[in-house]
């Protein structure tokens, strides 16, 4: 990966420009959020796409949470410097999201998508071992949500 020399106004002012482009699929917006994780932060600047994403996707969330979370009784391994960043930019994104699961285009909660999020993300999340972990992130999303 090539290294990005910019300030955090111009990198942020190149990544809104990106987003801009409307040839830029669903899948290129993630991706670029996904690269530049590192440079938001968690109250002006947010992975609007990446969050919007977990928020729709049961199965992107366990994806995930499963970089950074081992699974209830999993041994401890030895990451590869490109896991670890991957694992690094993960527990960014989680720390940072706000965006409640069943949030609509105007802002408001869609009560029965939130509920089917949050089942198949629990159940998801103990086939794997990571119940309770999911649990705890689940909760700290929807006490943070709009904040």
């Amino acid at each position: 990966m090539t290294s990005v020399r910019c300030s955090r106004t111009t990198c942020f002012s190149s990544l809104t420009a990106w987003r801009r482009i409307q040839r830029l699929t669903q899948r290129g917006r993630l991706q670029l959020e996904w690269q530049f994780i590192a440079l938001f932060d968690r109250r002006e600047h947010r992975p609007h796409f990446l969050q919007r994403e977990l928020a729709a996707r049961p199965e992107f969330f366990l994806e995930v949470l499963s970089l950074v979370y081992r699974g209830e009784g999993e041994e401890p391994r030895k990451l590869s410097p490109e896991d670890e960043l991957r694992a690094r930019h993960a527990y960014r994104l989680l720390n940072a999201w706000r965006t409640a699961p069943g949030t609509t285009e105007d802002g408001r909660i869609d009560a029965p998508a939130l509920l089917e999020w949050v089942r198949s993300a629990r159940r998801l999340s103990s086939s794997v071992n990571r119940g309770a972990i999911g649990d705890q992130v689940i909760g700290q999303v929807l006490s943070g949500a709009g904040a």
